[in-house]
């Protein structure tokens, strides 16, 4: 492991993934912000950072987070780097970009920042090990980014929320991006759904004059 790994953390299962604390619904943040845009961000104590972006683009926080520490100090949370995971990758492969986003996810948490753990799988098989290190009756966040449109991939996306809500019975989760509307009602039903809009519907919306003046444009807004 690195050497700012924190000695004596916590894993869980069989692949010894970082354990995680839990997260209650009064912790999930009323923004989130993306984190190639934290200089636009006008309240950080009420906004979470998330990695929601091609992941050359936060290569620096997986290499190196201490350099990035004194910068999300200010933030209400963060959520564990959305490290790719495609279709045809080895499953060794999926399953060390997962240990990696929670280990990443353990250092700022060792550092006093609430960590919430963005789960992604590409196949429902993943479920046994992305669900590892992850409290009973907490908070998880999900993208669901890149898979509208792909009938296959978004079949697996929403059969794997209602699995993951099986196996974790969660108190709540966090949706970045397009849902649809049937399983919106469908998981509020059982959990607590706090859905994030993109920062270009976002935008959009702002432009068609749907959100309040003082609303943030480069954050999202929690419906």
């Amino acid at each position: 492991m690195p050497n700012w790994y924190p000695v004596g953390q916590p894993l869980a299962g069989e692949h010894q993934i970082a354990e995680l604390a839990r997260v209650t619904v009064h912790d999930v943040p009323k923004y989130l912000c993306a984190f190639d845009q934290l200089s636009r961000t006008v309240k950080p104590e009420e906004t979470g950072l998330h990695f929601y972006m091609q992941d050359k683009k936060f290569r620096s926080v997986l290499t190196n987070p201490e350099k990035h520490l004194k910068q999300f100090l200010p933030f209400s949370s963060l959520l564990t780097p959305d490290l790719t995971i495609m279709s045809g990758m080895p499953r060794w492969m999926r399953i060390q970009r997962t240990h990696l986003s929670r280990a990443i996810g353990a250092f700022y948490q060792s550092r006093q920042l609430k960590v919430i753990p963005s789960i992604r799988w590409i196949d429902l098989s993943d479920l046994d090990f992305v669900c590892d290190g992850i409290s009973t009756n907490s908070v998880f966040a999900v993208g669901a980014l890149g898979n509208f449109q792909d009938l296959a991939l978004r079949a697996t996306f929403e059969d794997g929320l209602f699995e993951i809500l099986d196996i974790l019975q969660p108190a709540g989760i966090m949706i970045y991006g397009a849902i649809r509307t049937e399983v919106f009602d469908k998981l509020s039903l059982k959990t607590s759904v706090f859905h994030f809009d993109t920062a270009m519907r976002a935008r959009a919306r702002e432009i068609k004059g749907t959100y309040p003046a003082e609303f943030d444009l480069f954050s999202c807004d929690r419906t």
